[in-house]
């Protein structure tokens, strides 16, 4: 792919610069180099609320309603997370935390807000968070029937997932209608969609009767169906967790990882470059390890399509986490695809 939008595709080159490094006589990098311009600003946990405050207002996190975002240091965690390293925090869905230092959007640093009066002896209570794991506290993010915006069709499988029962429900943001949204009920055997209409500050499926907010309206309908094909009664299942911005905070701003740190647990495949293997990251996390056989590739090649791989950040695409370049074979660490091959799993 590199080797072809270098030759066909010089249009490109102001927009991924890193994929024609090195021609018109350039010094090229070796090895490990290629990613030596990755380093992004450690945060400074000094700054406390100043720091805060300021990557709020710079990338704005789900609003309280009614309230100033830069007020926000609350959150509730929206699933489980385990401490991959002994710099991370382990918390559960519907903990409160205390956002400390939010320096990097993908991993701040909080404190967990235990219960009044509880005590846990030996518990850490302080580390990094995956960021896209919280919400603000009291906001509609952290209900777990939103499910933000994800599409009709996305909204129809999750509740037809097995363990869903009827009256199982969720909202999301409106397809068509930017500020609004809908909310979809599974009625035991189909799945039935309402639009949640906006006026005048004011939420409802019929101007017969209005709510303050979103949530009243969930409690109303819990209680009475009033037009509604089913009660609704519990959140639809989350059938997945997000994957986290890179393995780590600390691998953020180093890609090179220490091949120790890796255990290949069950190759996956292999192909004319090099083999696939499930495996796990400090024993805690699982990963795929993709391998270079020595000799099949340039190694230049290979480092510059992986840095090309770590620029791209999309739910619908494999995330690149790290490398391991200092010595062959060389690795790349990606997010582990639990269903294997597509091919494979259309075929089961």
């Amino acid at each position: 792919m590199g080797n072809f939008c270098r030759k066909h595709c010089s249009c490109l080159e102001p927009y991924l610069p890193c994929l024609f490094f090195g021609r018109n006589g350039e010094q090229e990098d070796k090895g490990g180099q290629v990613f030596a311009n990755l380093a992004v600003v450690k945060p400074d946990l000094q700054a406390g609320e100043k720091d805060l405050e300021g990557k709020i207002k710079e990338k704005p996190l789900p609003p309280l309603p009614g309230q100033d975002l830069a007020g926000i240091c609350n959150f509730v965690a929206l699933f489980d997370y385990e401490a991959r390293t002994e710099d991370d925090l382990s918390f559960r869905a519907g903990d409160k935390l205390q956002v400390l230092s939010a320096s990097h959007e993908g991993w701040w640093y909080a404190k967990l807000l235990l219960p009044e009066g509880s005590v846990c002896p030996g518990r850490k209570l302080m580390g990094y968070i995956p960021a896209n794991y919280i919400a603000a506290d009291q906001s509609i993010e952290a209900e777990p029937w939103f499910f933000g915006p994800i599409k009709r069709a996305d909204a129809e499988r999750q509740l037809l997932y097995p363990g869903n029962q009827e009256g199982a429900f969720l909202i999301r943001e409106s397809e068509s209608l930017k500020g609004e949204y809908s909310l979809s009920v599974f009625d035991g055997t189909s799945v039935k969609h309402y639009r949640i209409k906006k006026m005048d500050g004011s939420f409802f499926l019929t101007q017969r009767i209005t709510f303050d907010t979103v949530n009243k309206l969930v409690d109303y309908y819990s209680k009475n169906s009033d037009g509604l094909c089913v009660l609704l009664r519990q959140p639809c299942l989350k059938i997945q967790t997000p994957a986290t911005f890179d393995l780590s905070y600390k691998t953020v701003d180093q890609w090179e990882i220490d091949r120790q740190s890796l255990k290949l647990v069950k190759k996956l495949g292999s192909g004319q470059f090099g083999e696939v293997w499930e495996g796990l990251w400090n024993n805690t996390t699982p990963v795929a390890i993709k391998t270079l056989k020595p000799g099949s590739m340039d190694p230049k090649d290979f480092l510059r399509e992986a840095q090309i791989m770590k620029n791209l950040r999309h739910p619908k695409l494999i995330q690149l986490y790290a490398v391991c370049t200092l010595e062959d074979p060389i690795y790349i660490i990606t997010e582990l695809m639990r269903n294997g091959s597509l091919l494979e799993y259309l075929k089961s």
